[in-house]
């Protein structure tokens, strides 16, 4: 029964938070500073729980670091955000389970549109560049 219970309790924390995850406004007003996802997957593991996904916040509501886990609970990899003063992300940090660097991404704005997508391996070596190009409809 009380097996039910928690799986309940996941089954319900897990959809209240997807029709909050996008907002960062629910977060900052709930005070939320992290989620812990939380999986119970009765064929592989029996039911047991074991954590996947860790969702970090800032007071503004961005997320700043996520981590995934495996089945076992073993890190898998984090990925740290960094964002400028109007909450556009502006840097992206990509490791691997043994926390070294596995890629960067960086992301400039021009009137509030992202402009550029740049990406850089471990060593910081520009590997590609994505550019946005704007078509706006006449008004």
């Amino acid at each position: 029964m009380m097996k039910k219970l928690v799986l309940l309790f996941a089954v319900i924390f897990a959809f209240s938070f997807d029709t909050f995850a996008q907002s960062r406004k629910k977060v900052v007003n709930l005070g939320i500073e992290s989620v812990t996802e939380v999986k119970v997957d009765y064929e592989e593991s029996n039911g047991n729980e074991t954590i996947r996904n860790i969702t970090i916040f800032d007071n503004k509501g961005n997320v700043i670091e996520e981590k995934e886990y495996d089945k076992t609970g073993k890190l898998e990899k984090r990925t740290t955000y960094e964002y400028n003063q109007d909450n556009d992300k502006i840097k992206e940090t990509r490791y691997k389970a043994n926390n070294k660097v596995e890629e960067i991404l960086t992301y400039k704005y021009e009137n509030e549109l992202i402009v550029e997508r740049c990406k850089y391996d471990a060593s910081k070596r520009l590997i590609s560049k994505k550019k946005y190009i704007y078509k706006f409809r006449d008004q």
